[in-house]
């Protein structure tokens, strides 16, 4: 009766080869849905089953049946071997060839004391086959629909290799707790030393991380609860759900995403509220939707806190840098984890544990370097700014000096050598006058006046300066007519324009060129201005002066056609004692500090002074005068061309 009963069931059996990766249960599984569970074993009735793909319920069946599986071993010696039932209440009964019966209990909601295979997870029961033995297993199944998890295809394993594989799951689970209790106290030591949140997050995210692990693997239970009916998917949930909240906790304090990243701190915001939805869902027993929703938020997070940390490194904050080196670790495998689980969750059931294992040890880890490199940064940061305090004050004290020293150095020059100069020059004329037949002396005269002349005419540049620095210049305006400045300004270098046989001319374009200016300042800009176009202008050139005058601006241009500027000599134009690549083409002198002076009385005129240039093809310099508001005529006496020195 017993042969007959197990060729009438066997319409498919599962093959059991040692050393061979198994089938699913599910390629000869049958479930017979009577949901009185009246079917008796013993009765070696066929009469209702059919085949089905999985245990799920979710598949068509009741939340109580029957289901059965056919085994055979094709070993030449006796095997046994650990079948996952990961179900909430399985009463299994093992009927072997000879009619014998073995009877075992398992599932998630039996406490581990009363399964007669005392392994939190997986949720499973020992089967022991003879030497090419067949038999059916008969499972009495009770699982409530809505469960949180499901198990589709389970593989039977060779209990050999099951011990060798807890063996070492149990060695990489213990390592894993302690590191994470290392960091934990760790860090909670920092928190109490600092007093910054991130650190206080970053525990709780290690402290709910390590829950979630300590309860999926069962460790927890069998060490703490076996006699309880263990909650293993439930409790899984609501840890990572506080793992994740956590972590979003941990990201916004430690980037400071309100300064760094808004836009991503508003999303963390949004994702915390989606969260704790997810948590409510959960604790209302949704669970059809719960698990999926919180996969889908958690992508949210992955993406959104890695945006932030890039946004937070764009904005320069240093710790961001460190932090993003530990999120791509961790974004990588998360998302491969989320993914397996909404797309393929046998596959995630195989390696999905261990690699989302793997992936938040190591982001455990970075993140604590991160922690650590962000204290390493702030102290440095610290002893830099006070080490950049103290140079800078020692720096602007000894600027203090050498400008104090600077203007005494000019009041020096500006008593003690320029008034000799002057009286050279005033004896070199005299004796010219009195060796009226001496041209031999007049050509040392002359030398030695024009020596002179250069010399004060780079200390009264120097003077001008150190006034402009010193802020002691003050222009005394008054209405002026520029055209006549202007002419007068060429009529004084004309002579000098026709030593070099060069072409000087005036341009006069537009109305009245009337402005509020000081005219020796003014008349200053303009001769520095045409001064270097006749300096720098080959023998027999142009040099072209051009007067617009506008509704607000005049426009005072210089046009020559010498040999232009480069783009590099142009940048450097109006720095001081900046010598440029042309030469003057009389050997006249450079002292490299007109064009500055003038681009800053035109500046304290409110205007500027403009250049373009070609290499090769000339040069158009040209001062842009704010016409200003008219004022009386005569109000103040002409300014002086000597600043005002405080001696010694």
């Amino acid at each position: 009766m017993a042969l007959a009963f197990v060729a009438a069931a066997a319409n498919a059996q599962l093959v059991l080869t040692p050393d061979r990766p198994a089938k699913p249960l599910a390629t000869a599984l049958e479930i017979n849905s009577d949901a009185s569970l009246s079917f008796a074993a013993a009765r070696a009735d066929t009469a209702g089953f059919a085949r089905a793909k999985s245990f799920s319920p979710d598949d068509g069946a009741p939340e109580a049946y029957w289901a059965r599986v056919a085994l055979q071993s094709v070993a030449d010696v006796p095997t046994e071997w650990v079948l996952p039932l990961a179900l909430h209440d399985v009463s299994a009964v093992l009927v072997r060839e000879d009619g014998r019966m073995e009877r075992h209990r398992t599932g998630r909601g039996v406490p581990l004391a009363e399964r007669t295979f005392p392994v939190a997870q997986p949720v499973a029961i020992q089967v022991a086959l003879g030497p090419r033995e067949s038999a059916v297993l008969y499972l009495k199944v009770a699982e409530p629909r809505g469960s949180y998890a499901t198990v589709s295809s389970p593989i039977p394993v060779e209990a050999k290799a099951f011990e060798r594989s807890r063996r070492r799951s149990d060695l990489f689970q213990g390592l894993f707790a302690g590191v994470f209790l290392a960091l934990a106290f760790y860090n909670l030591f920092l928190f109490w030393s600092f007093r910054d949140e991130s650190f206080l997050y970053y525990v709780l995210f290690l402290l709910f991380s390590g829950l979630f692990w300590g309860v999926s693997t069962g460790h927890v239970f069998e060490l703490f609860w076996p006699q309880t009916v263990a909650p293993y998917e439930a409790l899984q949930f609501f840890a990572l759900a506080g793992a994740a909240v956590m972590y979003i906790q941990f990201v916004r304090r430690f980037l400071d995403t309100r300064r760094t990243a808004p836009l991503p701190d508003q999303i963390l915001r949004a994702l915390l509220v989606l969260w704790v939805g997810c948590i409510l869902l959960g604790a209302l027993g949704v669970w059809n939707l719960a698990p999926d929703l919180a996969a889908l938020t958690s992508i949210g997070i992955l993406t959104t806190t890695f945006s932030a940390g890039i946004a937070a490194h764009r904005r320069g904050f240093a710790p961001a840098r460190a932090y993003l080196f530990a999120a791509v670790a961790f974004l990588a495998l998360g998302l491969a984890y989320i993914g397996l689980y909404l797309f393929s969750p046998t596959l995630q059931a195989s390696i999905g544990r261990p690699m989302l294992q793997v992936s938040m040890l190591t982001e455990a880890l970075l993140l604590a370097l991160a922690l650590s490199v962000r204290i390493r940064i702030l102290t440095s940061d610290k002893a830099a700014a006070d080490i950049a305090r103290e140079k800078a004050e020692a720096t602007a004290h000894a600027l203090q000096e050498t400008d104090a020293l600077k203007t005494r150095l000019l009041g020096i020059a500006a008593h003690d050598l320029r008034s000799p100069l002057t009286g050279i020059v005033g004896f070199s004329e005299m004796i010219e006058i009195e060796t009226p037949e001496r041209p031999d002396v007049h050509d040392m005269t002359s030398a030695i006046r024009r020596g002179a002349q250069r010399m004060l005419h780079l200390i009264e540049d120097l003077l001008v300066t150190a006034a402009l620095d010193g802020g002691r210049l003050r222009l005394n305006r008054r209405p002026t007519a520029l055209a006549a400045l202007v002419a007068d300004v060429i009529d004084d270098y004309r002579s000098r324009a026709d030593a070099k046989q060069q072409a000087l001319s005036l341009h006069h374009e537009g109305g009245l060129a009337l402005a509020s200016v000081d005219p020796d300042r003014c008349r200053a800009i303009v001769e520095n201005l045409v001064s270097n176009a006749i300096k720098y202008t080959p023998y027999g050139g142009t040099v072209r002066v051009e007067l617009a005058s506008g509704a607000e601006h005049v426009r005072i241009a210089v046009r020559d056609n010498g040999p232009g500027l480069s783009a590099d000599d142009q940048n450097a134009l109006f720095q001081r004692f900046r010598r440029l690549t042309p030469n003057p083409t009389g050997e006249e002198a450079a002292s490299g500090l007109g064009l500055s002076i003038a681009q800053q009385l035109a500046r304290l005129h409110g205007g500027r002074i403009e250049v373009e240039s070609t290499l090769g093809e000339g040069s158009v310099f040209t001062f842009v005068l704010p016409k200003g508001e008219e004022c009386p005529v005569a109000v103040a006496p002409e300014a002086s061309c000597e600043p005002e020195l405080q001696m010694a």
